[in-house]
């Protein structure tokens, strides 16, 4: 998810029909300018070398959002693939030559850098407290929904480190609950408050290393 704003000026943009690499590739009806969606980088047009700024976003299924957020609004488009749903296997309706556990990461991109975590990895330790770009970060996956999610490790100026527990994120400071989707407390010590959720970003292994080749892969010891 990106904002769309680009030097002030505000976008349209759509899929364009061509590929990148095996990839969507994205246009903006404003200048026809186009655009890597991995990357949010305008790669030909008057905008060429442009980049959208990233923002916080959660690929999960919708009973567990509509749990958490009952009034949310929702955008009804005319249905055009499978339902992303509570217990359905990837590989069976859409990526058929990939196996699911070896076939998402979710990663962070900054200061040059990237840094990727491997979803079968997540689905095995479902909490990675890990350092990206010299700030203290934290991989999880939640197993109920599929979901997984990158938050800082910083909050009120101390770093945290976390465990997984009754199915909450659970910090070593305090033993504060937080939702493991949306990063909100889930006690009365810090109630109101969450924790700051990083803009990853979801991505066939392949294609994040094919269009990050410099990033590293979190493994055990790494």
């Amino acid at each position: 998810m990106y904002v769309r704003q680009v030097n002030g000026q505000t976008l349209t943009l759509a899929v364009s029909g061509l590929l990148w690499r095996s990839s969507l590739v994205m246009i903006d009806q404003e200048t026809e300018s186009l655009w890597s969606h991995l990357l949010g980088t305008a790669m030909q047009g008057p905008l060429e070398g442009s980049k959208l700024e990233a923002i916080p976003s959660t690929m999960t299924d919708w009973g567990s959002w509509r749990e958490r957020y009952p009034s949310t609004t929702v955008m009804q488009m005319s249905r055009t693939t499978n339902e992303y749903r509570r217990g359905m296997h990837l590989n069976e309706i859409m990526l058929p030559s990939y196996p699911l556990p070896d076939a998402l990461v979710i990663g962070l991109v900054g200061d040059g850098k990237a840094r990727c975590w491997r979803f079968d990895s997540l689905r095995i330790d479902l909490v990675i407290n890990d350092r990206f770009a010299g700030q203290p970060v934290v991989a999880v996956f939640e197993p109920k929904s599929g979901t997984a999610t990158v938050f800082s490790r910083i909050f009120a100026g101390q770093e945290m480190s976390f465990t997984f527990k009754g199915g909450k994120l659970v910090d070593d400071r305090q033993q504060s609950e937080w939702d493991p989707i949306t990063g909100e407390a889930a006690d009365e010590a810090h109630e109101g408050r969450q924790l700051r959720k990083l803009p990853g970003i979801v991505s066939l292994k392949p294609a994040w290393i094919d269009f990050h080749p410099e990033t590293t892969v979190w493994s055990k010891g790494s």
